[in-house]
């Protein structure tokens, strides 16, 4: 929908991690995050993490929770970076987004989970971006870079909210309008 939009909450990592931090530290146990002084997309600074393995197959970096309003529509957006060129099939790093009720807690999913496309073909800061609007109940929202293997580096994520209400895009698909024979379905 066209709305104005204003942010809510900016990311750019400039001076630290800014309270991020690897959800499940304690089932995969061999990640690390750390604040990177020497690279970044718009100015220094930008935050890392390596991931060499372990039990589970991809790892979250997670925001704080971020006080939201239920029917606003978000535009979370942020550049990622992989140390290395992945061709098609070996796509990694991508951002995550999690609605909460009143009590976030990160370990488990959200209201709504959504995920952007993953990153490959450069080794450079990608654009990745998701648009949703805010599900009912919704209080509370996270960001998170996911990752599999490797080292991913994360900067400038933004938060956009709508001013007014929007009303969900997906609360009735448009699609099942016309009438279906059953026959047809398996």
């Amino acid at each position: 929908p066209q709305v104005s939009m204003q942010t809510l909450k900016e990311f750019s990592f400039d001076k630290n991690e800014e309270g991020w931090k690897i959800i499940s530290a304690k089932a995969v146990d061999d990640q690390l995050i750390k604040f990177d002084s020497n690279n970044g997309k718009n100015q220094l600074g930008s935050i890392v993490t390596v991931r060499s393995g372990g039990r589970f197959p991809t790892a979250r970096l997670t925001s704080g929770p971020v006080a939201m309003k239920e029917n606003h529509l978000y535009v979370i957006s942020g550049f990622l970076k992989t140390d290395r060129k992945l061709a098609s099939r070996e796509r990694d790093g991508f951002l995550r987004v999690d609605f909460y009720a009143d009590d976030p807690d990160l370990e488990n999913l959200g209201i709504r989970t959504d995920v952007s496309s993953r990153v490959y073909d450069t080794d450079d800061w990608t654009l990745k971006k998701i648009t949703d609007v805010a599900p009912k109940g919704a209080k509370f929202v996270t960001v998170s870079i996911g990752i599999g293997a490797g080292k991913m580096g994360a900067d400038d994520i933004v938060i956009e909210e709508s001013n007014d209400e929007v009303p969900d895009p997906i609360a009735s698909p448009p699609y099942t309008k016309d009438f279906i024979d059953p026959s047809y379905i398996y």
